[in-house]
C-alpha cells in the first residue's frame, strides 16, 4: 500500500465524524474529571491537622511589631493642633468638586 500525505486527511476525515458526534460527551466528562480531581485535593488538604508546636514556632520567628512612643506622641501632637486642615478634609469629602467650581468660575 502506497501512502502518500495528500491522502491522509482523506483517510481521517470519516473517523473524525465519527469521533465528532461524541465532543460535547467527551468534553463534559473533561471537565467533570477536572472538578472531581478539585475537590478530591481540597479534600485533603483540609484534613490536613497542624501541630499547635508548628504554629507556636512560627509565632517565635516572627519578630513583634514595635512602635515608637515618640512617633505616636508626635502623631496625636499633630492631630490636636491642625483642626482647620480637618475642617478643610471634612468639607472636601461633603463637596468635592466645590474648589472645581470655583476656579471654574473665575
Amino acid at each position: 500500500m502506497n501512502l502518500e500525505v495528500k491522502d491522509i486527511p482523506k483517510l481521517l476525515l470519516p473517523s473524525l465524524k465519527k469521533i465528532g458526534r461524541f465532543f460535547p460527551f467527551m468534553f463534559a466528562l473533561i471537565i467533570l474529571g477536572l472538578y472531581g480531581f478539585l475537590i478530591l485535593h481540597v479534600n485533603q488538604l483540609m484534613q490536613v491537622e497542624v501541630d499547635d508546636e508548628d504554629v507556636e514556632e512560627i509565632i517565635r520567628e516572627t519578630a513583634g511589631l514595635e512602635i515608637d512612643r515618640q512617633a505616636i506622641e508626635a502623631i496625636e501632637r499633630l492631630e490636636d493642633e491642625n483642626i482647620e486642615v480637618e475642617a478643610i478634609f471634612q468639607e472636601a469629602r461633603d463637596n468635592p468638586f466645590a474648589e472645581a467650581e470655583a476656579e471654574s468660575d473665575e
